[in-house]
């Protein structure tokens, strides 16, 4: 009796575990769920209540036509209760009484002859689904599942000991069940709990992935994924701002034709350098894009890691061309004269100490011409500062065009300007003559002057090849020249002669 009763009881589970697995198919909020505990009958719509209540009703029926017959007493030992204890899990107590009713019914008019044992059977069914329902309903304790077993398994009892007359039988019956459902009970709750748990992750890794692909999707930056040979593994659809399907490119060669040739260099560490020090590298190239048209990119490049050894590269590209755009255009501001358009006293220090350096480093020689306009002060007070600005403004522009790539020209200050020359002495006054000459031709009305229009004076020193000197030191010297000038009369070039 013991073996076909546990034999019994077993196929009981079988038949549960199967109907457990296909509820969870079938009812998708059960992704919604954490784990067992997060279990709540109200996650479920009525409609999804009613189905479980019938579902576990039919296999709670099921699980009687494979219970275990006592003798000839019409007494019937089965797992049917678990059938009960899932409906009001998972549906509350509307579903538990379906479970129930369609069980009762089952028992009372299809297994064995309409007798005491059925009609207890089926009042016991009743009785479950009435006790689990109130205690899923009323107790919020995780013990909940604990709580509805153990209530099963007394009313059962109950059933048992009115029903069976044999003590010996009785006390069989009772132990194997109550070890075959306490087993069942912690089997089930396994069973459940994981597939609880593998639909929640699922559910989270859909979400997760499809938040994934919206950002990728519509995110202007650009993800490529990289192996350590520089191929393409993955590129996200925010790359064609390359102006190329980045998920087609399978020669390195490809990308490299499209970025500056200046540039290439530097993308080659760069992703050469991650994979070496497995640290994160930022860098900025040129792009061609489209035909003859170069964008400025930013590539910051990170490196996955597996088992201590760099495997992928991930690149994450933007375009930084407005960017460049805009610092290229302070850049050129910070450099010059709002007024004129030139150089202004910045740029010309930082080209002066280039010049010297190089100057040096070549050893030729270098010539810097200082010049202001002769009485400007009298001249904006006669004809108004509006006058003088135009003034600046018409012989910078016609000095400008005298200029070669060679030479830096530069508003010092006010009404003085300077040039450096790659000139030594005697070339440096030639141009200064022409300079002087040039601003005389624009034939500027200047009652204040000799000869009655805007001139200039001019100062020049220069520094031979076989000479150190400091940017103050030949600044200094020209100043010096420039005031000789001036004293001599004005309008003329003088040149500081070296002792």
């Amino acid at each position: 009796m013991i073996i076909s009763l546990f034999r019994d009881l077993v196929a009981n589970l079988a038949i549960f575990t199967s109907s457990i697995i296909l509820i969870n198919t079938i009812f998708s909020n059960a992704s919604r769920l954490e784990n067992f505990y997060a279990i709540e009958a109200r996650i479920f719509p009525l409609k999804d209540r009613i189905i479980i209540g019938v579902v576990e009703g039919i296999v709670g029926s099921l699980v009687m036509l494979y219970g275990f017959q006592i003798d000839n007493s019409g007494v019937l030992v089965d797992l049917r209760h678990f059938s009960i204890m899932l409906s009001a899990m998972f549906g509350g107590l509307p579903a538990a009484l379906i479970t129930g009713s369609i069980m009762a019914l089952f028992r009372y008019t299809f297994i064995n002859n309409i007798d005491i044992p059925s009609l207890y059977g089926a009042m016991n069914a009743v009785n479950m689904s009435i006790g689990c329902g109130l205690i899923v309903t009323f107790v919020k304790s995780k013990r909940r599942w604990i709580y509805i077993l153990l209530y099963c398994l007394i009313s059962t009892s109950i059933m048992g000991i009115v029903l069976i007359d044999a003590v010996k039988t009785l006390i069989v019956v009772l132990a194997v069940f109550w070890l075959i459902g306490i087993m069942g009970a912690f089997f089930i709750y396994r069973i459940v709990n994981y597939l609880i748990k593998a639909s929640y992750s699922q559910e989270k890794t859909r979400i997760n992935e499809e938040r994934l692909r919206l950002i990728t999707e519509n995110m202007s930056d650009g993800i490529t994924v990289m192996d350590t040979t520089a191929t393409i593994l993955y590129a996200s659809p925010s790359t064609k701002s390359f102006g190329l399907d980045l998920s087609k490119i399978k020669s390195n060669r490809d990308l490299m034709k499209r970025i500056h040739p200046e540039d290439i260099r530097a993308v080659c560490e760069s992703f050469l350098g991650v994979i070496k020090t497995r640290a994160e590298m930022v860098t900025e190239f040129r792009w061609e894009y489209p035909v003859n048209n170069w964008v400025y990119k930013e590539m910051v490049a990170t490196p996955v890691t597996e088992n201590g050894k760099v495997s992928k590269v991930v690149l994450v590209t933007r375009d930084i061309t407005e960017r460049k755009n805009i610092e290229h255009r302070l850049a050129y501001l910070s450099n010059v004269d709002g007024l004129t358009g030139v150089a202004n006293r910045r740029f010309f220090d930082q080209a002066l100490t280039a010049q010297l350096t190089h100057a040096k480093q070549t050893k030729t020689d270098l010539s810097l011409l200082l010049f202001d306009i002769d009485h400007f002060k009298l001249f904006n007070d006669i004809y108004g500062h509006l006058a003088g600005d135009q003034t600046l403004k018409k012989i910078t522009e016609a000095i400008e065009e005298m200029m070669d790539p060679s030479s830096v020209f530069a508003r010092y200050g006010g009404e003085e300007f300077a040039v450096i020359l790659p000139q030594n002495t005697r070339s440096a006054k030639e141009f200064a003559e022409k300079l002087r000459k040039r601003v005389e031709q624009l034939e500027i009305t200047h009652l204040k002057t000799k000869k009655g229009i805007v001139s200039i004076s001019i100062g020049i020193a220069s520094v031979q090849h076989s000479i150190n000197m400091l940017e103050n030191d030949l600044i200094d010297l020209a100043d010096k020249a420039l005031y000789q000038a001036k004293n001599n009369g004005r309008n003329q070039v003088s040149v500081h002669k070296q002792n």
